[in-house]
């Protein structure tokens, strides 16, 4: 409901293309997208002069020819390869793409920048939801991020470990959590 106040930043803060008012105009924003092969990308960005695939990994691997597959849909466009350091993709996945072609994107470093901008956004001070919603994406990233603090880590490793069914819980936690990371991005956009 806040337009393209979010996607303007991101683009300017991580993808960093020339987009025109006519590209925002007509811009859209898609996760799980299908391209060739039933290959899926994680969320694109399309608008009239630019097919933007981003590409999200945490705790993944990478599949064979993915981001060269990725680079072949794209349109005036590298692919944006998301990770909690930034690191370059496989290169089973890259193929025959140069380093040139994939831009990546640190969870640690851009993407909590990029969500810091937009919690400084009229927008966002004004509208308690969205805040709390980009408050918490911020902190669950630096959870997995390993942004703790060690006391707090000590604390939470003192808490699962006190009994079996805690323990089975927190696993179950981190698997829901591993599973929604495209669904914690989309609301966002």
């Amino acid at each position: 409901g806040q337009g393209d106040v979010y996607l303007k930043l991101f683009i300017e803060k991580i993808v960093k293309l020339p987009l025109t008012d006519e590209d925002y105009k007509h811009a859209t924003v898609a996760y799980e997208y299908m391209i060739s092969d039933k290959r899926r990308i994680d969320i694109v960005i399309i608008t009239p002069n630019y097919r933007i695939p981003i590409e999200v990994k945490i705790y993944a691997g990478d599949q064979k020819n993915q981001c060269h597959d990725y680079y072949q849909w794209a349109v005036n466009s590298n692919v944006y390869y998301i990770t909690i350091e930034g690191r370059m993709p496989a290169k089973s996945s890259l193929a025959s793409l140069q380093p040139s072609q994939i831009t990546c994107v640190s969870f640690e470093k851009d993407i909590i920048h990029w969500l810091e901008k937009c919690m400084t956004t009229i927008q966002t001070v004004h509208v308690t939801s969205i805040r709390e919603i980009i408050r918490q994406m911020i902190e669950a990233i630096r959870l997995f991020c390993g942004e703790v603090g060690d006391e707090e880590m000590n604390e939470t490793l003192q808490l699962i470990m006190r009994d079996k069914e805690t323990m089975k819980n927190a696993k179950l936690i981190q698997e829901a959590f591993e599973k929604s990371h495209g669904e914690m991005i989309r609301k966002v956009f």
